[in-house]
C-alpha cells in the first residue's frame, strides 16, 4: 500500500511552494489549508488505525494518541508535524518523549522522528544544551537494543535558520529514519520502523514509570505557569518576566543552602532532578530532611503555588518534609537581575492539608 506514502510525497510537494506566498496568502491558500488537512487529519487517522491494528503487541495497549500540527492561529509553520505519544508520559509537544514527523522546510526529506520536548512550557523556554545531551544519550542508550542505528540519522536536517522554532527539534533528535521526496517507503516499511520506534519508545516511558530522573528545569517552568510569573502585590511593578523570576528563585535557592548550612545540615541540591518534587536534601546526625524552597520578593505571602510533585513527594514522608519560605527578596539592580536580602521561614515537619490546598488548573480526560 502507498496510502501513507502518498500523503508524506503530497506534504513534502506543498513544502516547496512555501515562500512563494505571502502570510496573508497563505492563511487561505488551498495547498496549504490541504497540508494542514494532511498533517492534522489524514495522517493522524492513518496512524490512529495502525496503532489500532496493532495493538495487542504494545506494552501500553489502547493508550496510544496521535496528534498534528500545521500551525497555530492559522499561521502556517515551516515544519508541520504529527505525532504519537501516551499522554502520561507527553501530554503536549513541550513534555516528554515521542515519535514525529518532522516534515523539512524545503520540502527534500520528511524524518520519522524518536524525539522529545524541545522547550520546557508552552511559553518556549529553550532546554539548556547539557540537559538535551543528557537526555539524548540517556534514550539512545535504551534505543540501540531495539533499533538498528546503522540505518538510522543521529542528526536531522530540517532546513531552517537558527532563529526559527523548528531549529530546536534538531538538537532533540535521538534517532530518525530520513524518507526522500520522490523516494518514500511503501506504507508497509514504514510500519516497520514505526513498529520499532514504538517498542523503543516503551522501553523508555517503563524505565520514566519506575521512577527515572535527570536534569532539567521541570519544576521551575511548570511553576512558572502555576505562579503566572508571580504578581507582586503592592509594589507596582507587576508580573515578572521569566528571567526575573528565576533570578529570585536562584536567590532563594542561595539563602536556603545558606540556611541549613549554618545550622549544621550537609546539604544537596536537587531541584534540576526531573519531576523530582523537591529543592534540597539535608542530613545531620542521621536525621534527613526533605526540603521545598519558596522564594518571593513579596512580604509576608499568605499563600505558594505548588506543583503535583511536589505534594507527592511531601506526603511521601510528612516527617521528613520541609517547606522553606524566602520572602521580601528585595531588587538591588532589576535590570542586571541583581538581587538581596531575604526572610527565612520554615515549617518542619510539613505535613500538608488538603483543605489548604486550593486548584488552579485541572486536566480534562477525553
Amino acid at each position: 500500500m502507498r496510502i501513507l506514502a502518498e500523503q508524506i510525497d503530497r506534504v513534502l510537494q506543498i513544502q516547496k511552494n512555501y515562500n512563494n506566498y505571502s502570510l496573508e496568502e497563505r492563511k487561505t491558500a488551498p495547498e496549504f489549508i490541504e497540508r494542514g488537512q494532511l498533517v492534522e487529519e489524514s495522517i493522524v487517522n492513518f496512524y490512529n488505525n495502525f496503532l489500532n491494528k496493532y495493538n495487542e503487541q504494545f506494552v501500553f495497549k489502547g493508550l496510544w494518541n496521535v496528534a498534528g500540527s500545521n500551525g497555530k492561529f492559522k499561521y502556517f509553520s515551516k515544519v508541520p508535524w504529527t505525532r504519537i505519544f501516551v499522554p502520561d508520559f507527553s501530554e503536549s509537544a513541550t513534555k516528554g518523549f515521542y515519535i514525529t514527523n518532522l516534515f523539512s522546510f524545503d520540502g527534500s526529506c520528511m524524518y520519522l522522528s524518536l524525539n522529545q520536548a524541545s522547550f520546557e512550557s508552552m511559553n518556549f523556554i529553550k532546554l539548556e544544551p547539557e540537559v538535551i545531551m543528557e537526555r539524548v544519550n540517556w534514550a539512545r542508550e535504551i534505543s540501540k537494543n531495539y533499533l538498528d542505528t546503522s540505518a538510522l540519522e543521529e542528526e536531522i536536517n530540517l532546513s531552517v535558520s537558527k532563529g526559527d522554532k523548528a531549529y530546536q527539534y534538531q538538537k532533540t533528535n535521538i534517532y530518525s529514519k530520513k524518507l526522500k521526496i520522490n523516494e518514500i517507503p511503501d506504507d508497509e516499511d514504514i510500519e516497520k520502523n514505526l513498529l520499532n520506534f514504538i517498542q523503543s519508545l516503551e522501553a523508555m516511558y517503563s524505565e520514566l514509570s519506575r521512577g527515572k530522573v535527570f536534569s532539567n528545569h521541570y519544576e521551575i517552568s511548570e511553576e512558572l505557569i502555576n505562579e503566572n510569573y508571580e504578581f507582586v502585590s503592592g509594589s507596582g511593578q507587576g508580573f515578572l518576566k521569566y528571567e526575573e523570576r528565576n533570578a529570585v528563585d536562584k536567590h532563594g535557592m542561595l539563602k536556603a543552602k545558606e540556611y541549613f548550612k549554618n545550622l549544621g545540615w550537609d546539604v544537596k541540591d536537587v531541584s534540576k532532578e526531573y519531576g523530582g518534587g523537591r529543592d534540597l536534601d539535608c542530613k545531620k546526625d542521621g536525621v534527613e530532611k526533605v526540603v521545598e524552597v519558596k522564594s518571593t520578593t513579596t512580604k509576608n505571602p499568605s499563600s505558594v503555588s505548588l506543583t503535583k510533585n511536589e505534594v507527592n513527594k511531601s506526603k511521601e514522608d510528612p516527617t521528613k518534609s520541609v517547606l522553606l519560605i524566602v520572602s521580601g527578596i528585595e531588587w538591588v539592580d532589576r535590570a542586571n537581575l541583581k538581587l538581596e536580602g531575604g526572610d527565612v521561614k520554615e515549617i518542619y515537619p510539613w505535613t500538608i492539608d488538603d483543605e489548604k490546598l486550593q486548584a488552579e488548573k485541572y486536566k480534562y480526560i477525553l
